[in-house]
């Protein structure tokens, strides 16, 4: 069974702040564009994820098909 994904967020950075709370900085709505290719954009997702309650793992993965260069 799939779980619920409650929040997704895509921003520059997020922080973990005093009393198990999460500051999103620089929080992106609608498209991400840049003047100029190759760019470098620095992204970070914040995800809120309730596994079904069938779910004895509790497993996500995340996969990327972005390739680092130097």
């Amino acid at each position: 069974m799939v779980g619920t994904f409650r929040n997704v967020v895509v921003c520059e950075d997020v922080r973990d702040e005093v009393g198990n709370k999460r500051s999103l900085m620089g929080v992106f709505s609608g498209d991400i564009t840049v003047q100029q290719f190759p760019a470098i954009v620095q992204l970070a997702v914040y995800l809120e994820y309730a596994p079904d309650k069938d779910d004895s793992e509790g497993r996500l993965s995340l996969i990327s098909n972005l390739a680092r260069r130097h």
